[in-house]
């Protein structure tokens, strides 16, 4: 979506330029500049998300600060507010402007042992403090989310044998202890942060839900299988997610059984992915880029969920 229009946005932020369009997946994220100040501005649609979520979305981020994680400055509103909703184009959208980040997005070529450890712990001391935050109603259980619920409508018109796998993952969850739940961050993937002077900034808290710690271990995990896909990378694949997990569980108790568990919460988290970008390729109008790229993913998902057994190499 093309803003021409900033009439609306310039009555809460003092925007200097006409956003430029980023990214748009489940929001519209967009670069601009307030005088010579860099920010980033993304319109989260009021089918998406409500005011409720948006807010504890932000207000999780400033609790993060308190850990001695960086995430990006939140630009208040001229009234002073974290976001404003806004009409534009007639669409209602909840307005969120931050700092834009400096720092490299690591890739294939960029991540090595270092970043791997100061991701592991970033989200290890993440999870360590979660369990003394409570952001109330305004962030969702794990099976009560738009993420959870959008997937819910496409169920139905899956595969029989994804609904099976899908829906005894779910009666697995429901029981699973929770002595390690709270607040995650349920994207924590290389796409979301920057790294720089050995220091990590994420963002993107649009996924923050109630959730098992073990869950938001299955992002980064799958982050790095993905990224060294393929016959050649196979053995620093498995050497960078070991050595992940051996580091991020310096920090935070294993939980017993963890190597059986852990493939069921990847298997929930690769059908959930699945589900979801069927469903985003309904609302939303792609490119033809883009509808290759989500066909390729939805295909990948569905793949690793139904061969658990490709993830034997994780160490108990």
């Amino acid at each position: 979506m093309l803003l021409t229009d900033i009439s609306e946005l310039k009555k809460h932020w003092d925007l200097t330029t006409t956003p430029i369009l980023h990214r748009n997946v489940a929001n519209f994220v967009y670069f601009a500049k307030m005088g010579d100040r860099e920010v980033v501005l993304r319109l989260t649609p009021l089918s998406q998300r409500t005011a409720e979520e948006i807010q504890a979305e932000l207000e999780w981020m400033d609790e993060v600060h308190k850990y001695q994680i960086l995430t990006p400055q939140i630009i208040r509103s001229n009234q002073s507010a974290l976001f404003e909703t806004v009409v534009i184009d007639n669409q209602i959208f909840h307005c969120v402007v931050m700092e834009k980040i400096d720092g490299i997005r690591t890739e294939r070529d960029t991540l090595d042992e270092k970043i791997i450890l100061i991701w592991s712990e970033c989200l290890a001391r993440l999870h360590l403090n979660a369990k003394k935050y409570s952001a109330g109603a305004g962030r969702a259980e794990w099976n009560g989310d738009s993420t959870f619920e959008l997937c819910m409508t496409v169920f139905p018109n899956t595969l029989e044998s994804t609904q099976i796998l899908f829906t005894e993952l779910c009666e697995f969850l429901k029981v699973y202890p929770k002595d390690n739940y709270g607040l995650i961050h349920g994207d924590l993937h290389e796409g979301n942060f920057f790294y720089k002077n050995d220091r990590l900034t994420i963002f993107d808290f649009d996924d923050c839900a109630y959730h098992w710690f073990i869950y938001d271990l299955t992002v980064p995990v799958m982050s790095i299988f993905k990224t060294f896909e393929g016959d050649e990378f196979t053995v620093k694949r498995e050497h960078f997610i070991n050595l992940f997990l051996m580091n991020y569980f310096k920090f935070v108790p294993k939980p017993k059984n963890f190597k059986s568990n852990f493939r069921k919460f990847i298997q929930y988290r690769c059908v959930l992915v699945h589900l979801w970008l069927i469903g985003i390729r309904k609302q939303r109008e792609l490119s033809e880029r883009l509808q290759l790229a989500f066909e390729r993913a939805i295909n990948e998902d569905l793949h690793i969920a139904t061969h658990p057994e490709i993830f034997d190499f994780i160490e108990e």
